[in-house]
C-alpha cells in the first residue's frame, strides 16, 4: 500500500515538473518572439506624408487648370496627375471636381473643334473624373452638355419605324437613368451632401433626356 501511494506521489510530482518546465519553455518562447508593433510615424514624418499630399493635390490642380493653355490634346495629362492624387481623400478630389466642371466642359468643345477624337476624349475624361473620386458616368454628362451646345443631337426618327424608335429611346433613357441613381447610391467614399448633389443633376439629365429641358 505504501509503495502504491509513493508512486502515486512520484507521478504527481513529476507531472507538475512537466508543467512547470513546459510553461517556463512557453514564457521564453514569447519573450524571445514578442509581437511586433510598428512604430508610431514621427512627427517629422507626418509632416513629410501631408506635404507630399499638398504636392500631389496641387500639382492635379494645375493640371487642370493648364488644359487650355498648352493646350493639351485630351484629358489624359490631367488624368494622370489626378490618378497620381489618389491618396488625397476623396470629398477634397470630389470637391475639385465640381469646381472645374466649367473647364472640363470647355476643354471637351475645344477639343474637338481642333479635331481630336471624340472617342479619346471620352475615354480619357472617363479616366479623370474616375481619379477625383467621382463615376465614370459623370464623364458621359459632360459629353451630352457639348452635344446640346454644338447642336450635335441625334436625329428625330421619322417613317414607320418612329413610334417603335421612339419607344425603345424612352426604355434606354429610363434603364440608364436607374442604373445612374442605384451608382450614385451605392457610392462609398463620398458625402452625402455631394451624393445628394448628383442625384439631383441625374434627375436634371433625366428630365433633359424627356422633355428636353429641366
Amino acid at each position: 500500500m505504501e509503495s502504491l501511494i509513493a508512486l502515486a506521489l512520484l507521478g504527481g510530482v513529476g507531472w507538475l515538473g512537466f508543467r512547470m518546465i513546459a510553461g517556463t519553455g512557453q514564457f521564453f518562447r514569447s519573450w524571445n518572439n514578442p509581437v511586433y508593433h510598428p512604430p508610431a510615424p514621427t512627427r517629422r514624418e507626418l509632416q513629410q506624408q501631408e506635404e507630399l499630399l499638398r504636392r500631389l493635390y496641387r500639382q492635379m490642380q494645375e493640371a487642370i487648370l493648364h488644359l487650355d493653355r498648352e493646350p493639351d490634346p485630351d484629358f489624359r495629362r490631367a488624368a494622370s496627375a489626378a490618378q497620381q492624387a489618389r491618396a488625397v481623400p476623396p470629398d477634397f478630389r470630389q470637391r475639385q471636381y465640381h469646381r472645374f466642371r466649367p473647364l472640363l466642359v470647355q476643354h471637351f468643345q475645344s477639343c474637338l473643334r481642333r479635331g481630336t477624337s471624340r472617342d479619346i476624349l471620352i475615354a480619357s475624361l472617363t479616366e479623370l473624373v474616375e481619379a477625383m473620386g467621382m463615376p465614370g458616368f459623370e464623364a458621359d454628362y459632360i459629353r451630352q452638355e457639348v452635344d446640346r451646345t454644338t447642336g450635335n443631337v441625334p436625329p428625330i426618327p421619322t417613317g414607320g419605324d418612329a413610334v417603335q424608335d421612339f419607344q425603345a429611346q424612352l426604355l434606354q433613357v429610363q434603364e440608364e437613368h436607374t442604373q445612374r441613381v442605384e451608382a450614385i447610391r451605392g457610392l462609398a467614399s463620398i458625402d452625402e451632401e455631394i451624393r445628394n448633389q448628383l442625384l439631383e443633376a441625374e434627375e436634371r439629365r433625366f428630365q433633359q433626356a424627356l422633355f428636353g429641358r429641366e
